[in-house]
């Protein structure tokens, strides 16, 4: 049924029937929500003329412009003979009995004929389970209002699709909510709703629980109650004969009408009598915590949550206990605590003005507290007998006894809790106070001439001990340098109120003052914004101001709120002027400097000499550019002069790890110039610009390998910047700040422990023992070579028990076997710890570009031999990066280079051999 350009609702629909059948052959005709099983309207039955009528209270919806799909669903009964016929429909437009002004179709809309069979299907049956009243209370949750269990019959297994229930009892629907159908058997919930819709039912569809055959399942219905004080409420599962479970049986696929087992037939629950309301009282979280409150009128001293349950309460008589400690020897007493009123939520006063009477205060005042928590607030006037340091607690008198009340619904008297006083926090008598501190942030130093929106001063106005909130009106402030006071222009007082920051980057981001010019050496500040301290909190100022950019350098400025009275407080309950408590402590210097001074030095984090191979990007330099605490810096240019640099395709510059800038290369003295703002370096900071150089492919004849390739400033102005604040040019005066001297080469070795290597105990120890195998890499462009013109050293570190005095041949060989290089080694110099130098004078060992050769080296053990409890032995070979002769080598066949020291960088150690 499709709704045109308004809503639609239906209060009627007439099913008739029609077919070789007769109108006692059908019953139970439902109207079902084709989106979730619910039927709607009452189950109906034919009458003399075919029909049905289906009647919808509250009426069906079709909200405008949508779409709802419906089907008629029935039984039929049982006994109906075999090859009869039936189809159910809405023979015409009339038959819909609508608020519309007119009602289309293609009439009639009949279902297609249904011929009934003999066929013994299986059966579904409904019992109640026990259930009994457990008189919940108003806001109990998880209320059994039902049990139930459904058991299939021995011919075939069921499936339970959907099960629908209807609210009973005198309880209206909104009484309970968060319907829920819990599944016993299984232990698990099937799904909650949260209310009854407006005919008062709930439906829990797509449910497809399988019971076998002859097997029981078991169900329990349970509610959050929410309303109906003394009221009752209960579900049906049976409308009528019909019960409200949609079977099908698993094995012929028809739906099953239930049988109906329940007690009296009715599918009820057992009604829940829902307790009368309740009423409960809290202590307000956000009434006035632990501290201190002033002496004056309407002063805050406590707040309630009164929370009613269940219906609105009137409430006609509320007591609160006024406790007072008089500490001080002042006489005060509760009688100095008068016009006491209460407050509701909105601020309006509800109950009072009263006085106490032997410290209790009775209001009889009517006032109702609405379904749901609710703050009451208790003010009142604290008198001058108060001094500082007494002390006044109110309390709630046990609210089960003192409070008189009455539900607005029942009248009934309703459970009222606790039976203790309900105690609001102690307060302590003090008197207004703020303390005014000028701040040590920021910390003195020189500034230069022309600095704008430069921060002078912060300074913190404190009501920690207040017994009252603050309002500040007005401030000056002081400088001392009683000279050149008017080098300071366009002062403001700003505020940190808000988490923001302001567009200078600091927390003080909202201004308070108008813009002055100082005339003198104290600056009145009427505020634009009144500041309010609330007591117990702080507020933080800042001074915000120009330099003027003619400003003496004999300037030294520091600027405090210099004592009480240069600023106007009162107090907000009081009205009271404040003496402010002042601190000058930790006021700052701050002096005049033309322009800032800049430092260039290499960065520690540049360590090592490395191998550079042709085509790749390195780092020649990383330069540290640091301001010193005067102003920030715009870095306009910078200068290296580069060894090597002929061999350079492209410089590149970085500001840390973002690229700022780059030169062709072929140049040994590269420049890049950067445009304002690309990099700034902070007044007291330092930025760190890193030059990297992509080297041009090694060729042999151009560019050669063993180019030493390296970048330094080493003339005065080689980095220039502007100071942002004096607009001043800034050059640097450091000289001589080298970088690393990397070595450019067409290809390079790279050794490592191999990752298969001998075992580390001597078990026969021979002549040609494995003590090591190394990995030699070959980088991508070239093959390297080691043949008679080179040498691989191996460092030895031996402990043989006894030797023969004689000495042993040591080889380097390939996983081939193939020996490339054979030396002796003297026993002498192996009991010594020495090492072996192996000149490949027996063959050339290649790695060819790109791949990795293993090397062996085998040395002569014979004398380690098992020595049994009186000794042992022990070897270990390494590579060691003490010298650059300890590794040589060729590229493709030609050249003799040495680079140990970075080849073996950090000593490659074999395994230790011992027994």
């Amino acid at each position: 049924m499709t709704a045109g350009s308004g809503p639609v609702k239906i209060t009627k629909i007439y099913v008739t029937r029609t077919g070789l059948s007769t109108n006692s052959d059908i019953e139970n005709i439902k109207i079902v929500d084709a989106a979730n099983g619910a039927y709607y309207g009452n189950i109906a039955s034919l009458n003399v003329d075919n029909r049905a009528m289906v009647t919808f209270t509250p009426a069906l919806e079709i909200a405008a412009g949508t779409s709802r799909t419906f089907y008629i669903r029935a039984a039929v009964n049982n006994g109906v003979s075999a090859g009869k016929t039936v189809a159910l429909g809405i023979a015409s437009a009339s038959d819909i009995v609508s608020d519309a002004s007119s009602v289309a179709g293609a009439f009639p809309i009949t279902g297609a004929n249904k011929t009934v069979v003999t066929l013994d299907i299986g059966t579904a049956t409904i019992y109640e389970e026990t259930t009994t009243d457990s008189t919940p209370d108003i806001g109990d949750n998880d209320v059994q209002v039902s049990a139930f269990k459904i058991s299939a019959g021995s011919t075939e297994a069921i499936t339970i699709e959907s099960i629908t229930g209807m609210e009973y009892g005198s309880a209206s629907l909104t009484d309970v909510k968060n319907i829920e159908l819990y599944d016993v058997t299984d232990g698990k919930s099937l799904g909650t709703v949260a209310s009854y819709n407006a005919e008062g039912k709930v439906t829990w569809s797509n449910l497809n629980i399988v019971v076998g055959k002859g097997e029981t399942h078991r169900f329990k219905i349970l509610v959050d109650v929410v309303g109906g004080a003394s009221l009752t409420t209960n579900i049906d599962l049976i409308d009528g004969t019909d019960v409200l479970v949609n079977v099908k049986g698993n094995t012929y696929g028809f739906y099953i009408t239930p049988s109906n087992s329940w007690t009296s037939s009715d599918g009820l629950g057992t009604n829940q009598t829902i307790g009368s309301g309740t009423l409960v009282v809290s202590k307000s979280s956000t009434g006035p915590a632990t501290g201190n409150i002033a002496v004056g009128d309407d002063i805050t001293l406590g707040a309630w949550d009164i929370e009613a349950r269940g219906e609105e309460m009137r409430i006609t008589q509320f007591i609160v206990t006024v406790t007072v400690t008089d500490l001080t020897g002042s006489s005060f007493t509760a009688a100095d605590v008068t016009n006491v009123k209460l407050y509701d939520e909105n601020g309006s006063i509800v109950a009072g003005p009263n006085d106490p009477s032997s410290g209790d205060v009775t209001f009889t005042d009517t006032f109702i507290v609405p379904v749901g928590i609710h703050k009451y607030t208790l003010r009142a006037k604290v008198g001058t007998d108060a001094a500082t340091g007494d002390t006044i607690i109110v309390d709630a008198q046990t609210p089960d006894s003192s409070i008189t009340a009455r539900g607005m619904t029942t009248n009934d008297s309703p459970t009222i809790t606790p039976s203790s006083d309900v105690a609001c926090n102690t307060l302590t008598v003090a008197a207004g106070d703020l303390n005014v501190v000028t701040l040590s942030s920021p910390s003195g130093r020189a500034v230069a001439k022309g600095t704008s929106d430069f921060v002078w001063a912060t300074f913190s106005l404190d009501a920690g001990t207040s017994g009252e909130d603050i309002s500040v009106t007005s401030i000056t402030v002081t400088n001392d340098d009683s000279t050149y006071y008017a080098d300071i222009n366009n002062a403001e007082l700003w505020a940190d109120l808000t988490s923001a920051n302001s567009s200078r980057g600091d927390v003080y981001e909202t201004k308070i003052s108008d813009t002055k010019q100082p005339a003198a050496t104290t600056q009145a500040f009427p505020l634009s914004t009144t500041i309010t301290v609330a007591k117990g909190t702080s507020v933080r100022l800042a001074l915000v101001a120009d330099l003027d950019a003619s400003a003496n350098t004999s300037g030294s400025h520091v600027f405090s709120i210099a004592a009480h009275g240069d600023m106007t407080s009162t107090g907000v309950d009081t009205g009271s002027s404040i003496q402010e408590d002042v601190t000058t402590t930790y006021k700052q210097s701050f002096t005049v400097s033309s322009y800032g001074v800049v430092t260039v030095t290499r960065d520690s984090s540049i360590q090592n000499a490395d191998i550079i191979l042709g085509g790749q990007t390195a780092t020649l330099n990383v330069f540290r550019i640091a301001a010193n605490n005067v102003e920030d810096m715009d870095l306009d240019n910078i200068r290296v002069t580069v060894t090597g640099g002929d061999d350079v395709d492209t410089y590149y510059f970085y500001n840390g790890d973002t690229l700022v800038g780059s030169v062709p290369g072929s140049t040994l003295t590269p420049r890049v110039d950067f445009a304002d703002g690309t990099v700034t370096i902070p007044a007291n900071g330092y930025a760190k610009i890193t030059l990297k150089a992509k080297m041009k492919n090694v060729d042999g004849s151009i560019t050669t390998s063993d180019t030493t390739v390296g970048a330094s400033i080493s003339t005065a102005g080689y980095v220039g910047l502007t100071g942002l604040s004096s607009q001043q040019s800034i050059s640097s005066t450091d000289v001589g700040i080298a970088g690393l001297s990397h070595q450019l080469y067409e290809t390079r070795p790279y050794f490592s422990l191999a990752s298969v290597q001998p075992s580390g105990t001597i078990s026969a120890p021979s002549s040609t023992y494995l003590l090591a195998v190394f990995d030699v890499t070959a980088a991508s462009a070239e093959d390297v070579t080691f043949n008679s013109s080179h040498q691989v050293i191996v460092n030895i570190e031996a402990s043989p028990y006894d030797t023969n005095g004689t000495a042993g041949n040591w080889y380097l060989k390939d996983e081939a076997g193939t020996t490339y290089a054979t030396t002796e080694v003297a026993d002498a110099s192996l009991a010594a710890g020495s090492s072996v130098t192996f000149a490949f004078n027996n063959n050339t060992f290649t790695v060819p570009a790109g791949q990795t050769k293993k090397m062996y080296i085998y040395g002569d053990l014979s004398d380690f031999e098992a020595e049994g409890t009186t000794g042992n032995n022990s070897i270990q070979l390494w590579l060691d990066d003490a010298a650059n002769n300890n590794c040589q080598f060729g590229i493709d066949g030609s050249g003799d280079y040495a680079e140990g020291a970075i080849i073996f960088r950090g000593d490659i150690w074999a395994v230790t051999h011992s027994n």
